[in-house]
């Protein structure tokens, strides 16, 4: 084994993986500040758009789910944005709680730091099942479009 090497969970940590963990912290810092600020900007282009489409009623007439999609898309961001924060809160805790685990050769917190992780996949999942629910509405929407262009082509 190399000197400096840490044997952990029968993993062997050398030198240059401790380094590797240590720019996983930091790099995880700066992509959950990034993950807020695109969070925050799709909040405000969301709140933008409901408020500059007045008359939104009308569409429930003549594509309902076109309505339902515009009904729901705040929530939906405002859903999907807090899973996305919460997600790669649970990421940076996990980089952090790893790194010092392996400086200290504590497996229980190690250990700990991969109960974050599974948490981070679960959100992870929620988020895509949400995102897939809310892709087939949008796809019912745009196949309603298609078929009113198709009826009406001027």
């Amino acid at each position: 084994m190399e000197e400096g090497s840490q044997d952990l969970l029968g993993v062997t940590v050398n030198p240059e993986g401790m380094a590797h963990l240590k720019r996983l912290v930091n790099s995880t810092r700066w992509t959950f500040l990034g993950s807020i600020v695109l969070n925050l900007l799709y909040l405000l282009n969301s709140f933008v758009q409901r408020l500059s489409m007045p008359n939104f009623e009308n569409w429930k007439r003549t594509n309902l789910p076109f309505y339902f999609e515009l009904k729901l898309h705040f929530g939906y961001v405002l859903i999907a944005s807090g899973l996305f924060v919460c997600e790669f809160y649970f990421f940076w805790l996990f980089s952090r709680r790893s790194a010092a685990a392996c400086e200290r050769l504590d497996s229980d917190h190690f250990n700990e730091s991969l109960r974050l992780l599974s948490r981070f996949n679960r959100l992870a999942q929620l988020l895509i099942l949400l995102s897939i629910l809310f892709g087939a509405l949008e796809m019912w929407a745009s196949f309603n479009f298609l078929a009113m262009r198709l009826r009406n082509p001027g």
